[in-house]
Order: structure tokens, then C-alpha cells, then sequence
């Protein structure tokens, strides 16, 4: 019998979340597993050997925020994938919420509630909170023990496409990899869109690369919080609390933690985007020493945090005690942008995650939007490539993806936008429309049918 050709080399860029769901969706399924060899690379150390301490230390942005949520389509591939039981270990059900309104002088009024609001009959589950760090490590873990390869410490320099359809990828410690695919999946700032932009059109590729500002400011936290310090009750709901010019959720995590956003209304993005270097002020608060390097100073992001210290929050009383707990402070001007299928794919190179679209917090969808990137691209792999691997197969393949998932992208995007717009209150009509919305009080997992609403009715599966 003749030998199986060599396995074709994936060069997938970022290790965070949409990188390690798509080398797994490869390696998980025997077909393409046959057929392909990915590789992650990343620019950071191995996150299971860095302390929170060291990665502050290194003036490095974190590429993301403290936790995410994952509503059933982002599941569903999972689940498809045997993660069910690993992800339920390190994740929390958003199965009770509540809405209220919160001035900065510390008086609260409860606007709404609602039992298990994103309940899927299908899966029998909520929709999940989970440290990224954690969904990080579910992931890679599964890579692992499928055989996968992962390489730490290695950030992008270059890419060069090569005569015969490969792609050269060159890092910074002068070492190169002739890969037969490169998946982008590095981010909202992404090294490998830019290539594909230069590779579309040098002279526009430099306007087209950077996110849209949206007048929008992210401040997130991922908080240590001791459990018998609050109310257990109150410890397991989600909140959204709207205040003067912004918006404050919060959702629990495992361990007696509480992941929160705070949002708040900006006229311009940071003269630049790189972390600035500046020294805590000798009269800081404790908390302050959570604030991860950002393209803010230390002195300006304690004035803008000090304006809510005294806002109602229904689990720790006041937000200032979600300060008191900081483990760290993530501070980001919010931009959002869907590029076109175009700008996402060039020759052997497509990009996948928020290196494709990156998408305001208000949609909930970031993470479940790149699980079905990895889901879909594997699909079209299996689809036109796996079996008759050839240059112009392959981009048939890239093409049809990145033709696919761009119309559901823009329609997420504009549903994130009017939701930030609401949310933060910016007009009086906004303010009206908040403090008034109906809500679904129903609980979902009651019902007798009940089916799941866009864009949470969305399954992805590789074979179908």
C-alpha cells in the first residue's frame, strides 16, 4: 500500500481562544487529522507558567479581558467536542438576573429580574461565565492530548508568500516556518490582517487596518472576592446596573469570584495605542495597584474609577469594595470593526476571531462568534480541501468562509452598537429607553417550548 503523503502545516498566529478551538476542531476530527498539522504560536510566555504579577510586570497589554460568556451557539461546538463537563468545572450558569438603576450617590432603584433568561432547551444549559484563563486552558488541554503542538514566546515579524503557495512565516528570534496554511487568530490588533491588507492594497492598508473608536471606554476586572464577605444569595446572580453615563454588569465565577465591566461614555480614543508608562501617585488607593499596563495613565484611570466608589452594587454593597478586591484592572478605549471578506483572506492566509471582526462587549458575542470561526473554517477544510489539497482548492475553501461569516458579523456588530448606545444612556432618549425596557420575566427553563433566539439559535458542526 502507498505511504499517506506528508501532513500539510497550519500555521495558526495567537493561542487565546478562536486558535487553540480551531487546532482542536482539526486534530478531534480523524479526517482532518490526517491531513493536517497545526501549530499555535504565541507572541506571550505559557500562561500556565506566568503569574498575574509578571504579566503587569511586563508592561504588556493583555490581549483580552478578564472573562467572557458563552451563549449556546458558542456551546454547542464545544459540547460537540466532549468539553461539556471541563467547562461546566470552571464556568457559572447565567441563570438569574437583575436590572437596576444607580446613581453615583449610592441609592439604587430594581428595575427588572428575570429566572434563567438564557436558557436553551436544547442544550439543557444557560449560557456560561467563564475566565478566559480558564477557557484558555480547557482548550489548550484538550490540543494537547489530541497530540498538538504549541510554540510560546514567539511573536510575528513577517509574512512572505512563496512561489509555490506556502506562506513563510518569520518571527522575531530570526526563525521561519514554510506553513501550507496560516490562520490569523491574533487579535483585534492583528500582525497577520495587516499582511493581508498590504497583500489586497499597500497604499490603503494601513487606514483599513486599525478598529473603528466608538466613543466608548472598557474598564474590566477579573476580582478575587471571598465569599463570606457577601451575601451567597446575591453571589450567584448577573446584574447590569445603570448609571450616569454608563453602564456596570457583573457576573460570578467559581471560586467566590465576580467578573464586571464598566462603560463608560468617551468623546475621544487615547492619543495612542501603545501601554503608557507612568508611576502609581503616592496617595493611590490600595486598588490601584491592579491597573494592567494600558494605553492610559495610572492617574487618570484612578480619577475616572474614584466617580463610582460610592455606586450601589447588590452583591458587595458598594462598587468601591469590587475595587477593594482588584486582582487586576483592564482598561481599554472600545473599537469595533467587521472586515470585509476580502481583507480577512489572501492566497493561503484567513483570519479567524477578532482578528476578522472585532466586536463591542455589549454583544456578548465575541467568543461564540470565533468557536463557530474555528468550527466553520474546519468544515470548509473538510469540505473542499481535505481530499484533494491543491493551491486553488484551498482558496476556494478560505474564500467560502470568509464569504460566510462577514453578513452574520455585521449584522452582530450594528445589534452590539445600538445595544452600547443604549446601555451607556449617552442621550436622554437612550436614558428613557433603558430605565423603561420590558424585560422577559418568564423563566425559560419552565416553558414548555422554547427556541433560541438569534444569534444564540446558530449551530455549527463540522460535518454538516
Amino acid at each position: 500500500m502507498a505511504n499517506a503523503p506528508p501532513r500539510l502545516t497550519v500555521a495558526i498566529i495567537g493561542a487565546g481562544v478562536a486558535g487553540p478551538a480551531f487546532g482542536l476542531q482539526l486534530l478531534a476530527h480523524p479526517r482532518l487529522a490526517a491531513h493536517y498539522r497545526p501549530i499555535l504560536f504565541d507572541q506571550t510566555p505559557d500562561p500556565a507558567l506566568t503569574t498575574v504579577a509578571q504579566e503587569r510586570r511586563s508592561g504588556r497589554q493583555p490581549s483580552a479581558g478578564a472573562a467572557v460568556g458563552i451563549f449556546a451557539n458558542g456551546l454547542y461546538p464545544l459540547y460537540k467536542l466532549g468539553l461539556r463537563t471541563e467547562l461546566e468545572a470552571v464556568s457559572t450558569a447565567f441563570d438569574s438576573f437583575r436590572i437596576f438603576r444607580c446613581p453615583t450617590n449610592g441609592t439604587h432603584k430594581q428595575l427588572a429580574a428575570s429566572q434563567n433568561p438564557t436558557w436553551s432547551a436544547e442544550l439543557q444549559d444557560a449560557a456560561r461565565t467563564v475566565s478566559r484563563a480558564d477557557l484558555q486552558r480547557v482548550l489548550l488541554d484538550a490540543f494537547y492530548r489530541h497530540g498538538g503542538e504549541v510554540r510560546w514566546d514567539k511573536s510575528l515579524a513577517g509574512l512572505r508568500a512563496l512561489d509555490d503557495g506556502r506562506t513563510e512565516v518569520a518571527f522575531d528570534d530570526a526563525s521561519t516556518l514554510a506553513a501550507d496554511l496560516v490562520v490569523g487568530a491574533d487579535g483585534g490588533f492583528s500582525g497577520v490582517r495587516r499582511h493581508v491588507l498590504h497583500q489586497r492594497n499597500a497604499s490603503t492598508a494601513e487606514e483599513r487596518w486599525l478598529p473603528d473608536f466608538v466613543h466608548q471606554n472598557w474598564l474590566l476586572r477579573d476580582l478575587s472576592c471571598a465569599r463570606g464577605a457577601a451575601d451567597l444569595a446575591a453571589a450567584t446572580e448577573t446584574h447590569a446596573l445603570w448609571l450616569d453615563g454608563g453602564v456596570l454588569s457583573s457576573a460570578p465565577l467559581p471560586g467566590g469570584r465576580i467578573r464586571w465591566d464598566l462603560i463608560l461614555d468617551a468623546q475621544d480614543p487615547p492619543p495612542t495605542e501603545d501601554a503608557v508608562q507612568s508611576r502609581l501617585p503616592t496617595d493611590a488607593p490600595a486598588w490601584a495597584t491592579a491597573l494592567m499596563p494600558s494605553p492610559y495613565t495610572v492617574d487618570d484611570s484612578i480619577k475616572v474609577l474614584r466617580q463610582f466608589e460610592n455606586v450601589y452594587h447588590p452583591t458587595t454593597g458598594t462598587f468601591g469594595t469590587l475595587l477593594s478586591y482588584a486582582e487586576r484592572i483592564i482598561r481599554r478605549p472600545l473599537r469595533q470593526r467587521v472586515w470585509n471578506p476580502d481583507e480577512i483572506q489572501h492566497g493561503s492566509v484567513v483570519l479567524i476571531g477578532d482578528a476578522s471582526r472585532l466586536m463591542l462587549p455589549s454583544s456578548g458575542q465575541g467568543t461564540g462568534f470565533a468557536i463557530e470561526d474555528a468550527t466553520l473554517l474546519a468544515r470548509y477544510l473538510l469540505t473542499h480541501h481535505c481530499e484533494s489539497p491543491s493551491p486553488e482548492r484551498l482558496r476556494i475553501a478560505l474564500e467560502s468562509h470568509a464569504r460566510e461569516r462577514v453578513p452574520r458579523s455585521q449584522k452582530m456588530a450594528r445589534v452590539a452598537y445600538w445595544a452600547g448606545e443604549m446601555s451607556i444612556g449617552r442621550t436622554w432618549f437612550w436614558r428613557v429607553v433603558r430605565d423603561w425596557m420590558p424585560v422577559d420575566s418568564r423563566d425559560r427553563k419552565k416553558l414548555s417550548s422554547t427556541k433560541d433566539s438569534w444569534p444564540f439559535s446558530g449551530r455549527f458542526d463540522v460535518d454538516s
